[in-house]
């Protein structure tokens, strides 16, 4: 047995000795299927995610389409004083993490409820209908959002006023309001993307293992104890993880969804104007590009800060759900 043991350890420890790139080199041929697989989409992040990183450059830069990114001149960090320097830098500030926080809230607590209440339907057709209904928003444009509402919130033909009018009430100038505008873009938000997030917490909830669910109904517990003790706590890893992804893009709104849906002018603006947007209508006045890249890659760098920071956190205190 002594003998045997130390040539275990003999064996672990020119194991242990063994040059970092061979077991790299080991590891590539021993599942290179699985890596050549993964090569369409690791060219794509390589093309369409790292490459343009050469053009943040123009941050830093007055670029004119004429010399080109290397040839404009170097002005520094004289791009960035046209937002922070501004008097509305602090307010889109504001509105924009104020609607990413609402967005990101409701879409965690309603897509986590929606995929438990379809975990529960038995019956595998009416199943497959409510996915679709959920998920169909997903698909639809923001041009075709922009429509819908049109056609509800109109001042002169839209259905809630109409509503409105036989009720006796008077009608409401919907275009003409505030902050309400801050939950019309919240809840347009979440009825987009609320499919898609249903789903990814759905296949989490069907992969658990049944064994948990039937031990606890012997044990007499009820279908909101089996929620709580089992489901929920198992489901925490994926939600930690989507909180994460989210939280990169807590600095930036959908510019598609602002451009469509929500007014031009009007007492909204002052609620609804995220910093995308105000960089989009600066650039399309003036045509500075430099500016808007300065701002695109603040907004990256402060994502990305926070996703560090999330991601320590979620290391500290529950390490086996950690990112990385």
């Amino acid at each position: 047995m002594k003998k045997q043991r130390k040539i275990q350890k003999q064996a672990e420890r020119k194991t242990s000795k063994r040059p970092r790139h061979n077991s790299i080199i080991h590891e590539l041929w021993r599942n290179r299927a699985l890596y050549i697989m993964c090569l369409p989409a690791l060219a794509w992040l390589v093309v369409f995610c790292y490459v343009p990183m050469y053009g943040a450059q123009i941050a830093f830069r007055k670029y004119n389409a004429r010399d080109g990114i290397t040839k404009s001149p170097f002005v520094g960090l004289k791009n960035f004083e046209f937002f922070f320097k501004s008097n509305d830098a602090v307010r889109v500030t504001g509105n924009t993490l104020l609607l990413n926080f609402l967005c990101i809230t409701l879409t965690l607590v309603l897509s986590v409820s929606t995929a438990i209440l379809l975990n529960e339907v038995r019956k595998k057709k009416l199943k497959k209908i409510y996915q679709t209904m959920i998920f169909f928003p997903y698909f639809v444009s923001w041009v075709v959002v922009q429509a819908i509402l049109q056609a509800l919130l109109s001042d002169s033909y839209g259905l809630i006023n109409s509503v409105l009018e036989e009720a006796g009430l008077e009608r409401i100038a919907w275009y003409s309001l505030g902050f309400p505008w801050v939950w019309i873009v919240v809840i347009c938000s979440v009825w987009k993307s609320l499919g898609y997030n249903t789903v990814i917490y759905l296949a989490r909830i069907t992969s658990i293992d049944q064994s948990y669910y039937e031990a606890a109904r012997i044990d007499g517990a009820s279908k909101m104890q089996e929620i709580i003790r089992i489901t929920l706590p198992l489901m925490k890893p994926t939600i930690i993880i989507m909180l994460l992804m989210s939280i990169g893009g807590v600095f930036r709104a959908d510019l598609n969804m602002f451009v469509a849906i929500s007014p031009t002018t009007g007492a909204s603006l002052r609620y609804i104007n995220v910093i995308d947007t105000y960089v989009y209508g600066a650039m399309r006045n003036s045509m500075q590009y430099g500016m808007s890249a300065a701002v695109g890659l603040w907004q990256s760098v402060m994502g990305f800060a926070l996703v560090m920071f999330s991601n320590w956190l979620v290391r500290r205190y529950e390490s086996e759900n950690a990112l990385f």
